[in-house]
């Protein structure tokens, strides 16, 4: 549902995108020392980008919320992973969960739905799209109680992964 009601500004699509464009910037931004703070900088700059804070600020949360549950679900699973092969687990190993039909059955899933997970999004919601949209939820977090913890983190994992989409392979 959250790739259906993106904003076609975010996407990056339609003459509003091209309007917001100066505002709406990808991750290249955070390349340069000071460059978020100089996206609005000018009288005209500050009117789009207030704008752009109206009209997308919700959607980039969304987004967010979205990356951060998936990128949450790849460190519980980690983790998890790590404690039984490290012996948390007393009496457990990695071999033995997979001798027994059901942790055969789970871990395998589990591993598949987090591969399933990174795919569907990187399919449903474009590398650019989701810079974005990172981009627009730090401007609009940052130095407020709402800023996460794991921005950071977030951003590592979903930039764009520069992966073909599947029309450009169909044409191949």
């Amino acid at each position: 549902r959250v790739a259906e009601s993106l904003p076609s500004a975010l996407c990056g699509e339609g003459p509003l995108a091209r309007r917001l464009a100066p505002v709406l910037p990808d991750f290249a931004v955070f390349r340069t020392e000071g460059a978020v703070e100089r996206v609005a900088n000018s009288p005209e700059l500050i009117e789009l980008d207030e704008e752009s804070r109206e009209l997308h600020e919700e959607s980039a949360a969304r987004i967010f919320r979205v990356l951060a549950a998936t990128r949450k679900y790849a460190v519980d699973l980690t983790r998890f992973l790590e404690d039984v092969e490290c012996g948390a687990f007393v009496g457990h190993s990695i071999e033995g969960i997979l001798r027994d039909p059901d942790g055969a059955q789970f871990l395998p899933e589990a591993v598949a739905l987090l591969g399933t997970l990174l795919l569907l999004l990187d399919e449903r919601v474009s590398g650019g799209s989701r810079e974005r949209a990172l981009v627009l939820f730090y401007r609009c977090t940052v130095g407020t109680s709402r800023e996460p913890d794991d921005f950071a983190d977030v951003c590592r994992l979903f930039k764009a992964t520069g992966r073909p989409s599947d029309a450009d392979l169909a044409t191949r």
